[in-house]
């Protein structure tokens, strides 16, 4: 389940890009210590604040506890999405990926 209180708060912090899911989570994952021990990760959600109900490719952070943080739905005030994780990141992974792309975070999709 979404905490949106914290997403929200942390999209405000990071300034939370629209249609910047990649990179909204990325740098909430790399700026938030606690956020670390869990994943960032990228796969499929379905949005459930826009009408049309078709999973869209995401990214987001998995807390430990299995928590989602989403600091670019919370924008919208979105807590009835819903989660399809394809693959996770530890933050070890995250760091490397980023390394590998000379430290650009990705900016594509919502």
């Amino acid at each position: 389940m979404i905490d949106i209180t914290r997403s929200l708060v942390i999209a405000k912090a990071i300034k939370a890009r629209k249609k910047g899911c990649w990179y909204n989570a990325l740098k909430a994952f790399f700026a938030y210590e606690d956020l670390q021990s869990g994943w960032y990760v990228e796969g499929y959600a379905i949005p459930g604040h826009i009408k049309t109900r078709l999973p869209l490719e995401h990214g987001w952070i998995e807390r430990a506890d299995g928590s989602i943080i989403d600091p670019t739905w919370a924008m919208f005030g979105d807590n009835m999405a819903e989660y399809f994780p394809g693959v996770k990141y530890t933050y070890e992974d995250a760091v490397r990926v980023v390394d590998e792309t000379e430290g650009e975070l990705p900016t594509y999709p919502s």
